[in-house]
């Protein structure tokens, strides 16, 4: 969660575990995976409309991911993380925001 200096809640997401299955995995982890490898469900990830396009979705996310993988190598575990944005104004904003950080356009300074 991010709150603003107000402390009204700005962004946020959820977190959840899940697995998937080994046979939609990569060959080379498959071999050696179990059944069903256990991972992290990014989910209701959302932002104010009044801080829409500050990057702080993708803050979220990166922090998130970091957070994971920290996890992960103290755990010595390899998980699956993955992204299940519900609504489709959420896909189709997070489709739009990696366009235009492909095509090089600056973000907001602090923003991802």
């Amino acid at each position: 969660m991010i709150a603003d200096a107000s402390h009204n809640v700005v962004c946020y997401a959820t977190l959840s575990m899940t697995a998937v299955d080994r046979s939609s995995s990569p060959k080379a982890l498959s071999k050696i995976a179990p059944q069903q490898i256990p991972g992290l469900l990014i989910g209701r990830l959302a932002t104010d409309t009044g801080a829409a396009g500050l990057g702080l979705g993708t803050e979220m996310v990166k922090h998130i991911l970091a957070t994971a993988v920290g996890l992960n190598i103290k755990a010595a575990h390899k998980g699956a993380v993955g992204l299940d944005p519900a609504h489709h104004r959420q896909r189709t904003a997070w489709a739009a925001g990696r366009r235009r950080r492909r095509a090089g356009r600056e973000l907001p300074a602090g923003a991802g």
